[in-house]
């Protein structure tokens, strides 16, 4: 009985010791790993091009990895979404955004001083939408998470243009005009992600920041008369007034009663621009007042 229990032993051991050998060096997750975070200005308006956009990712590998270099194959970064509920996948079906933030032109370059300084990036749409995925045109090895610094990370830049309002709020309304969502990461998979060069093991990195985007709001205020009979001339006074952050072209004004009110006196003054105050909800100022007459 001992010696059948010893050649079962055995014959595990001898199992476990092949397992291990035929495991390939990428396939575990220990100690692999980041940060992948977005930096992006905000408040932004519609119709600003050339808005200055990065990411940074760092290797914050844990011990025993944190003393090897990782390579960084790809990244994704999601421009627009009405969610950061988890950054490590793409934006969440019923929050996508499609051409709100448009990365323009299709490359990107390493930030001086990081581990990236100098290389250049080929950016290009994937299937999913307002996500990029950004191809290094020459290996990134960052740094030592162990002691770390400026050369365990790599900064990338680029420049988006502001195309469209977002249709989902990912404040839920907690913030003045919309708040859209950015999302950053490497995806978790070898060749793909992040790769510790010595033990061949991989990880990822995410992020996330968010954005807010000015939206157009005014009132149209009318008054007039309480009491007319017939035969009586009738003036009714017109308010407009920009009660937002954006500064708003009058294209026209038009009345069910009077019809069109674009004068010459009007399109003299069709730049309604908003009051500056620490408190944009509460600014209002009137800037144009017409009057038409009718005879009723």
């Amino acid at each position: 009985m001992k010696r059948e229990s010893i050649r079962r032993c055995m014959l595990l051991a001898l199992v476990f010791i092949s397992l291990c050998f035929m495991m390939s060096p990428g396939q575990s997750f220990a100690g692999i790993g980041g940060s992948d975070v977005p930096t992006v200005p905000s408040p932004v308006v519609v119709g600003q091009t050339g808005v200055p956009f990065s990411f940074t990712i760092k290797n914050e590998s844990t011990t025993p990895n944190d003393v090897n270099n990782v390579k960084v194959f790809t990244f994704f970064f999601t421009t627009a979404c009405g969610s950061t509920v988890n950054p490590t996948l793409p934006c969440p079906a019923g929050q996508t955004e499609t051409n709100v933030i448009v990365i323009s032109p299709l490359t990107a370059t390493g930030q001086a001083g990081t581990a990236c300084a100098g290389k250049t990036f080929t950016v290009a749409a994937t299937g999913n939408p307002s996500e990029y995925q950004f191809t290094p045109n020459s290996d990134v090895i960052l740094g030592p998470s162990n002691p770390g610094g400026v050369l365990a990370s790599c900064k990338v830049n680029f420049t988006v243009n502001i195309v469209n309002l977002p249709t989902h709020d990912s404040s839920n309304g907690a913030a003045n005009g919309l708040q859209t969502s950015q999302l950053a990461r490497t995806v978790n998979n070898i060749n793909a992600g992040m790769q510790d060069i010595v033990t061949e093991e991989f990880g990822g990195a995410q992020g996330s920041s968010t954005l807010r985007v000015k939206t157009p709001e005014f009132t149209v205020n009318k008054t007039g008369p309480a009491l007319s009979k017939i035969g009586d001339s009738v003036t009714y006074n017109y308010s407009i007034t920009n009660t937002g952050e954006v500064v708003l072209n009058l294209v026209s004004v038009s009345d069910d009663k009077a019809g069109n009110l674009t004068a010459a006196d009007v399109m003299s003054c069709h730049y309604l621009r908003p009051v500056t105050s620490q408190r944009i909800i509460q600014c209002s100022r009137v800037i144009l007042t017409l009057w038409s007459t009718l005879s009723l």
